[in-house]
Order: C-alpha cells, then structure tokens, then sequence
C-alpha cells in the first residue's frame, strides 16, 4: 500500500483526481482516476444535456459526429449503463407482452446457424427447445436455468452474454430523414477489449454481443416500432493512440467487409475490425468545468 508524505501531496491527488488543467482549459497533468465508468458518467451528462435540441454548437456537433452520428441528429434518449436484455425480459414476465425467450431463442438459432455454425453449435442448435420457459431468465444462475447449461454449454453462454451484457451508454437518435436508430457505446480509460469464450474456439468481444443486442431488440421484439440497430463505437478517454477512428458502417456480414475496403479501419476480420473502432474524446472537452482544476483555484 503506498503513503503519502504529507497532507499536501495527498490534498494535491484529490484536487488533480480528474487531471490538471491550465487556465484555457488544456490538460497538462493526467488524472490519478483509472475508473471508466467515472468518465463514461461525465459523457452521458453531456449527451444528456443534447437531448431533444433544435440545434448545437460546433463542439457538440463534433462530438456526435466522433461518436457515429450526423452532426444534425436529433437526440431523442440517453441510457446509462445499459441492460436492456434484462429490464425488458422482467417487464415483459409482469405484463406478458411478448414471448420474449420464444423469440431470443429463435433469433439465437438463426444467428449462429447463419454466420458461426460449426460441428459442436450445429449440434446443439438441432435439439434446441422450440418453446423455452417464459419465467426463467436464460442469463441467471437459477436452479431452473442450471440444466439448460448443461445440456447445451455453447449456446447457454451465448443467450447468457447476451442478457447480461451491459454497454456503458446508449443513445436513441431520430436521423435527417425522421428515421429513429439505437446505438450502444462502451468507454475505456485503461482496460483491454472483452471478449467471451463460449467453447470451441467460438469467441466474440463484447461489441459484437453488444450489436446483436440492439438488432434483437429492434428487429425481433420491437419490429413495428421501427428502429434500426446501429452498430456499437468503442471510445478511449485516455489519448494514448495518435489517430481517432470513427465509427464504419460494415455490412452485416462480419466476417467479410464489402465496403470501404481500401479505408485502414476496414478490415477482414471482425475481431481486427473491432479494434480498429476506437474512437477517442478529450477530457479537455469531457470533465465538467467546476470539476478542472486550474492554477487560479490553487
């Protein structure tokens, strides 16, 4: 464990706790504070602040565009910590508005049957139940959910990453044409890219899961509403990469990119694409300005 010397250096951290900045509002000392979440609450405060305007600032309309959006798009929702999966299967168990397993489980079987097949999902897809039970959450480790797990322990991970997967942010914008998306962003300040291993060499990051989330959402529980699922943006707070990558519309293939194949973003493999999505957005531009500490207020 490590001590401070005096009251004054410890004081110091604390004032510094989200970097130290000059009287223009630069960062010149970076922030003691490692936590993701601290800053993704900062990014969402100013989303937040956007929702439903007219019209914005210059610095506004950067940000929207470095996140994948339209500079002129309407911000209709902002949602912190994000588990849709799960808040929609309780809502739906207390109203009984959907078949909300009948219909992830279908989706689930065409997905992988579709675009990850091999010898042991093809097994496991072909005895899957048709008609799962409505009041089990496939993603819990309930005693009913435990032999579902083990009969099938590929697709069990898969339907579990799903409902419990939580993406930092999400946003529900309306486009230039009125036409409504859902888009889910995960922040990073110094932990790596999540990935998940269902068995077999089947692996998938995060953002993956993150994606055929908001599809199941709007395409199979909410089809009528007619939202499309936007693919999901990594942002790094910390600037440690010289270049910025937007957000790149790839076809919903995945495997292989049939657009902007000659951009360095775009690239075969979906795990390389990933990677290759980080975004970055200044702290300079994120951190509340009574919260920067400057030289006056030393």
């Amino acid at each position: 464990m490590c001590n401070t010397t005096s009251d004054n250096t410890y004081l110091n951290y604390l004032n510094n706790y989200f970097g130290k900045f000059d009287e223009s509002g630069k960062l010149v000392e970076s922030p003691v504070c490692r936590e993701e979440r601290q800053y993704a609450l900062f990014l969402y405060n100013k989303l937040l602040s956007l929702v439903k305007k007219d019209s914005y600032d210059k610095e506004d309309k950067g940000l929207l565009e470095k996140i994948g959006l339209n500079k002129n798009a309407k911000i209709l929702k902002v949602y912190y910590e994000v588990t849709f999966m799960r808040d929609f299967f309780y809502k739906n168990k207390c109203e009984k508005i959907h078949n909300f397993n009948g219909l992830l489980f279908k989706f689930v079987e065409l997905l992988l049957n579709n675009k990850y097949i091999n010898d042991s999902i093809r097994e496991e897809i072909d005895k899957l139940i048709d008609s799962p039970l409505n009041d089990i959450n496939y993603g819990s480790n309930s005693k009913k959910n435990k032999e579902f797990k083990q009969n099938f322990p590929i697709v069990s991970r898969f339907i579990s990453a799903m409902m419990n997967n939580k993406a930092d942010i999400g946003i529900l914008y309306e486009d230039l044409e009125n036409k409504r998306h859902l888009k889910l962003i995960e922040c990073k300040y110094e932990s790596g890219v999540d990935v998940y291993d269902f068995g077999n060499n089947f692996k998938m990051p995060q953002y993956v899961i993150q994606y055929y989330i908001t599809k199941f959402i709007c395409e199979k529980l909410f089809p009528k509403d007619e939202v499309k699922a936007e693919y999901p943006v990594l942002v790094s707070f910390k600037q440690k990469n010289k270049n910025s990558y937007n957000a790149c519309e790839c076809c919903d293939k995945h495997f292989e990119c049939e657009k902007d194949k000659e951009k360095d973003y775009c690239i075969k493999y979906l795990s390389y694409y990933i990677e290759k999505k980080l975004i970055e957005i200044s702290l300079n531009d994120l951190i509340p300005d009574n919260l920067k500490n400057n030289e006056k207020r030393n």
